[in-house]
């Protein structure tokens, strides 16, 4: 059996039988081979093979997702061939779900950036794009974007599985590139973080700006 090859994964849930039998005909025999197609132990129908053997056959109905295991037999006047070697594939159409697992913080000072991306199943590849790349590219499940220039970039991330399934929605990951020192900006949630003479600057700082007004607003008076 050829089609679908044996260890496969596929998104068709109707992939078409294709093989090749072969039975005890005479050479220049007229009788033709019938083949009966086993799925999972169970008759689902029967084909006819041209000349050479040669067989394609329809999938009656369609099958649940998971393992599926295919046997062709070929006969001829009640000569049959040995079963064909048992052919299994896996019918999946779920698609994977993309996850960011590390990235760069929303700002950082390092030009070159790595991700690590995951997925809820094994065996996936990963199609990325990085601000307003025209495509998406492949990349690898850990993957380092590098020499980026300041300012705001933008990743885009998704998966596909072994069975040709596509993540709908891709994951997203924004960040800043930036020279500014980082402990300036504090942690976002109790107010600045600078300690020491960074802090000392930053109060002197708003206090000459405090004093400034006061000052406009004592003159705006008289």
């Amino acid at each position: 059996m050829t089609e679908p090859a044996n260890g496969s994964f596929t998104n068709n849930v109707r992939p078409t039988i294709k093989g090749t039998a072969r039975a005890n005909i005479p050479v220049n025999s007229p009788a033709s081979l019938s083949v009966t197609i086993y799925l999972d132990g169970q008759e689902i129908g029967r084909t006819t093979a041209d000349k050479d053997g040669n067989y394609t056959f329809d999938l009656p109905r369609d099958l649940s997702e998971g393992p599926h295991t295919v046997i062709a037999v070929g006969a001829s006047d009640a000569v049959q061939s040995l079963n064909s070697v048992p052919d299994t594939f896996t019918v999946d159409i779920t698609p994977p779900e993309t996850r960011i697992v590390t990235s760069p913080g929303r700002f950082t000072r390092a030009r070159d950036v790595t991700f690590e991306f995951g997925a809820q199943e094994e065996g996936v590849n990963y199609l990325c794009k990085l601000d307003d790349a025209a495509d998406f590219t492949p990349c690898d499940p850990t993957y380092t974007f590098t020499n980026l220039p300041d300012g705001p970039h933008t990743v885009q991330v998704y998966a596909v599985d072994r069975a040709g399934n596509l993540d709908e929605t891709p994951e997203v990951h924004e960040f800043q590139i930036t020279v500014a020192d980082l402990s300036l900006l504090g942690d976002g949630i109790g107010g600045c973080s600078a300690t020491g003479q960074d802090a000392s600057l930053i109060a002197l700082g708003l206090g000459a700006l405090v004093a400034g007004l006061r000052r406009r607003r004592q003159s705006q008076t008289h």
